[in-house]
């Protein structure tokens, strides 16, 4: 409801030519675990685009929250939305997961951000459903370069959601030079789609001054 009341708003500001700021949906799954090198770039790049006056975050990771989890393992900046079914204290029903999974595309439609920003090189199924816009990173194209350290399976599964993800998305944020480079050898995709962007210097929030 409040999503919909949200984006009949939006739509009228729009309408009117009045300024509407860029809203960003964000995949936030990296905030799921105990933060490693993507997470803290997640962490750090939120930090700085809420700092933005014309950005809005919208922040989607597992549609539903329940008493047992996900638990988030970095806090979000404030202003930002966090997207999610709120489960927790409700009895269990084998029907929560699908009906939540279903009912999240709506909530990702609903909430009409311009672009789906995904950290880790592609975007979630769902997501995925929802986004007519979007930009991914790539990290490294390790397991093209040395594909005996994975197994079969999982390679195959990571070279089909690659190249999928590749053909829709309409901008590629690469982490190096070295690593745009290893992007357009390895992938057909055109190279004016692929920037490289350097990850900022930071240390993590405990051990700042």
């Amino acid at each position: 409801r409040h999503a919909a009341a949200d984006r009949l708003r939006r739509s009228w500001r729009r309408a009117a030519h009045r300024e509407a700021r860029l809203r960003i949906g964000v995949d936030i799954r990296p905030f799921y675990e105990p933060l490693t090198g993507v997470g803290w770039y997640l962490f750090y790049l939120l930090r700085e685009l809420a700092k933005q006056e014309d950005v809005e975050l919208y922040l989607f990771g597992d549609a539903r929250v329940t008493d047992f989890g996900p638990h988030l393992h970095a806090d979000i900046p404030a202003g930002a939305r966090l997207c999610v079914f709120d489960l927790r204290g409700m009895p269990f029903s084998p029907l929560s997961r699908p009906l939540t999974a279903g009912a999240y595309v709506a909530l990702l439609a609903l909430s009409d951000c311009d672009v789906f920003f995904g950290p880790n090189y592609f975007l979630p199924r769902l997501h995925s459903a929802a986004a007519t816009r979007r930009v991914v990173t790539i990290h490294d194209l390790t397991w093209k370069r040395f594909p005996r350290l994975l197994q079969k399976e999982t390679l195959e599964n990571l070279e089909r959601q690659m190249t999928r993800e590749l053909a829709v998305a309409d901008a590629v944020i690469c982490v190096s030079e070295s690593t745009r480079r290893d992007l357009l050898e390895f992938y057909q995709i055109d190279p004016g789609r692929v920037v490289a962007i350097h990850s900022g210097l930071g240390s993590p929030p405990d051990a700042e001054p």
